[in-house]
């Protein structure tokens, strides 16, 4: 890659984002002409069409949009290792990305930041919320230093410390439901009912397991990746959502807790041999530390 391509992929993600010539360029501080050219030029040595111009503003193509996703990651990474690298002497400093699921283990990952910042102020942390998945993804790019995952989690590609946190199964049901009433809500208290599950097929197991049986996709309303979704749709009456308790529920909505009780837990993952920043080093150092004291 020539050394402006990382420059002109900055331009080229101005242009996505604001879907406007004029105002991309306001927004980089180059003339119209400037950027339409460096943008063509990108064309150019590509050999595809990126933009196309109307009366509404600036589309992108389907070559457009592919770049656009590959474009993010290159940017990204580009930043955090320039950051990591412009760490300040005699003092710890720099970023770490943290990729972390919905779970009342990132509090107490949350609590362990505060701890190290406490004697690091010029540490700086990025969280970025997503399921086991995407995280999985962000670990495997360089995009995240350390995930917090929830299980089922695969293992075998990283590094991990159990968390000494357990999340609890429910379900969310709207306050007007029968359901909203009972102190726990057993397998028999679902039959009939339409469920809203988590999107990762893997976490159905222990779900069926506790269920005794198999989930059919005739009873399946709809998937979530993030538990507000969840809470949201219940509340317009999509369905009983099967979820963790995580505290924060949607108005008109309730969390009503498994009987018997279902519980999950957590773990912090990275990845082996992966280069990591001084700050990031010194973060994963501090929690595996701090949870043996634990």
């Amino acid at each position: 890659m020539r050394s402006m391509e990382l420059r002109v992929l900055r331009y080229f993600l101005t242009i996505a984002q604001t879907g406007n010539m004029t105002r991309a360029s306001q927004i980089l501080n180059l003339t119209q002409p400037t950027l339409s050219r460096q943008i063509a030029e990108l064309e150019d040595e590509l050999g595809v069409r990126l933009i196309e111009r109307g009366h509404k503003g600036i589309t992108l193509t389907e070559d457009g949009i592919f770049l656009r996703q590959r474009a993010q990651t290159l940017v990204e990474l580009a930043d955090r290792t320039s950051l990591s690298l412009r760490s300040q002497r005699g003092e710890l400093s720099g970023e770490v990305a943290i990729a972390c699921t919905e779970s009342r283990g990132a509090s107490l990952l949350f609590s362990l930041m505060a701890s190290f910042r406490a004697a690091h102020r010029a540490v700086r942390f990025t969280v970025h919320s997503a399921n086991v998945d995407a995280i999985r993804q962000r670990l495997d790019q360089g995009l995240a230093d350390i995930g917090l995952l929830t299980e089922p989690a695969v293992r075998k590609d990283y590094e991990t410390c159990q968390l000494p946190v357990m999340d609890s199964w429910g379900a969310i049901v709207p306050a007007s439901s029968p359901l909203a009433h009972k102190e726990a809500i057993g397998p028999e208290d679902l039959d009939g009912q339409m469920l809203i599950l988590p999107s990762r097929r893997e976490v159905w197991k222990p779900i069926e397991k506790w269920m005794g049986q198999k989930i059919a996709d005739a009873r399946v309303a709809a998937t979530f990746n993030l538990g507000r979704n969840a809470g949201a749709m219940v509340a317009e009456g999509v369905g009983v959502a099967l979820a963790l308790d995580l505290g924060a529920l949607t108005e008109g909505t309730v969390f009503v807790p498994f009987t018997p009780l279902l519980e999950t837990g957590s773990l912090i993952a990275w990845k082996p041999g992966q280069a990591l920043g001084q700050a990031a080093a010194a973060f994963l150092d501090h929690i595996t530390s701090e949870l043996r004291k634990g």
